[in-house]
């Protein structure tokens, strides 16, 4: 059931709950409210209880526990009611607010309105349908000076007179101001001031007394003429003094060009220059060969060798610089080359020949990396005869006698030529570099008085001795260097 209670304090259900004019029970045997119960264990307690031991706060909760004030078994422990503890109570509450109603609907019987204060009681605020707000305008008050009329100053036409158009009125019997230019003069205060002036109709100067009016009129001739003829020709020129101010007539033919501007370019040899020209010319030479650390000049311009006057450096071999792959070759670069393991020596020994034949030996750089530089080729045979050394350009392809490269330092790396030769009969092949005719058992030196054979990296070139012999001993012997 529920209670009716005053608008401002909501009726709640007390079934549960109940009145507080519900008699105690002590019996928690029988069915009550919560409030009837609470007065029994109230009553209970201000009585002392008819049985039971007295509780201690904080402690185990007795069997029959009694006291003087509310206290609770929470999980087994005497615990006394209060803010911090406070007393539980299971069951289901249910309430409900009659003061809430539905939108749209008529206002409840009991509700909550919202309202104002009109100054001293309280009035309830109104809306319309629309959710809006009823205010009545014509009971709000005016500020102060605020005008009533509906009508108010309008815009008006040009050139059309309305008494509903604001006009600004003069300081003088409040006339108004006008811009036609019909009235009188305007005053204006202030600085006014802009670079050009308009004017209109005719302006009268007036010379003075002490200005010479003939004067005035546009020169000519003279200076001023012949000055701004000079300096259209410096602008023609690309505002510079021309190379040949002579030609250019005016005063610029008075000009001095001779000792020229400091970014001239330099120049060297018998050319035209100014003096500046001709000065940075002469500082390049003097850079190219002064010796920066010594103070001096090198001794050797071309390329700056540091040397003593009277020495002689070679640089060039056979058109191209002297390097290690391009040397200078005479004896004592060839004792350097046996020094550095790149001179070898090979010889077929002795051979004898079955017949009157032909036979051979070939040395070949056979398209290698390696210059080969032969400095010795000798021949020796037990019959006088005519003997050949052939250069060609392809390998002969002889063999049957083994023939060895021998480096001239001992334990010096293997060479890198093709060595051949033959003891029966060989054809003639290549072309003809020289013959010797020689005595019976002797020998002779092909490459006499300096002589070399040079063959180039890259290519297939050789030398191949060719020995006419009659049942007779011969050899053929090879010296050479490579690099």
């Amino acid at each position: 059931m529920t209670t009716p209670v005053p608008p401002n304090n909501p009726p709640i259900a007390t079934d549960s709950i109940g009145l507080p004019t519900d008699a105690a029970v002590t019996n928690v045997a029988l069915s009550a409210t919560q409030v009837a119960l609470l007065k029994g264990i109230i009553s209970q307690l201000q009585n002392g209880g008819t049985s039971g031991t007295q509780y201690t706060d904080g402690a185990a909760a007795p069997a029959h526990p009694i006291g003087t004030e509310i206290a609770f078994n929470n999980a087994g422990t005497m615990t006394a009611v209060s803010a911090a503890s406070p007393l539980p109570i299971t069951g289901s509450i249910s309430a409900s607010n009659p003061s809430v109603g539905t939108d749209g609907s008529a206002i409840p019987t009991s509700s909550t309105l919202l309202g104002g204060s009109d100054g001293t009681n309280l009035q309830p605020l109104q809306v319309d349908g629309s959710k809006n707000l009823k205010v009545t305008a014509s009971s709000l008050p005016l500020p102060t000076g605020a005008s009533t009329a509906a009508k108010q100053p309008a815009l008006g036409t040009a050139g059309t007179a309305s008494s509903d158009v604001l006009t600004v009125q003069g300081i003088a019997s409040m006339t108004a101001l006008k811009t036609d230019g019909s009235a009188v003069t305007q005053p204006v205060s202030g600085t006014f001031w802009q670079t050009t002036q308009p004017v209109s109709g005719t302006v009268t100067a007036n010379a003075g007394t002490n200005l010479n009016t003939s004067a005035l009129a546009l020169e000519t001739g003279g200076n001023l003429a012949s000055a701004k003829a000079d300096l259209d020709t410096i602008v023609t020129n690309t505002n510079k003094i021309p190379a040949s101010p002579a030609t250019e007539g005016g005063h610029l033919a008075t000009i001095d060009t001779v000792q020229g501007a400091t970014a001239d370019a330099a120049v060297v040899g018998d050319n035209n220059g100014t003096v500046s020209a001709k000065l940075r010319g002469l500082t390049k030479i003097f850079n190219d060969v002064w010796d920066s650390t010594n103070h001096r000049l090198y001794n050797d311009v071309s390329d700056r060798w540091a040397r003593q006057a009277g020495q002689v450096d070679l640089a060039r071999v056979l058109g191209a610089t002297m390097s290690a792959t391009n040397p200078l070759i005479d004896q004592d670069q060839i004792r350097a080359f046996i020094l550095t393991g790149q001179s070898y020596s090979a010889t077929t020994g002795k051979q004898t020949s079955g017949g009157a034949i032909q036979t051979g030996a070939c040395l070949l750089n056979n398209n290698t990396a390696k210059n080969i530089l032969i400095y010795s080729v000798r021949v020796g045979c037990a019959t006088s005869s005519v003997h050949a050394l052939n250069l060609v350009t392809a390998d002969p392809a002889i063999s049957g006698v083994t023939i060895a490269a021998v480096n001239a330092k001992a334990g010096g790396a293997a060479s890198s030529v093709t060595l051949e030769a033959q003891n029966t009969a060989v054809s003639t092949a290549g072309s003809i570099f020289d013959e010797q005719y020689i005595l019976a058992n002797t020998s002779v030196e092909f490459l006499q008085n300096g002589a070399a054979i040079y063959l180039p990296p890259n290519a297939v070139n050789g030398v191949l001795v060719l020995p006419n012999t009659s049942t007779n001993v011969w050899f053929v012997g090879f010296k050479w260097v490579e690099y």
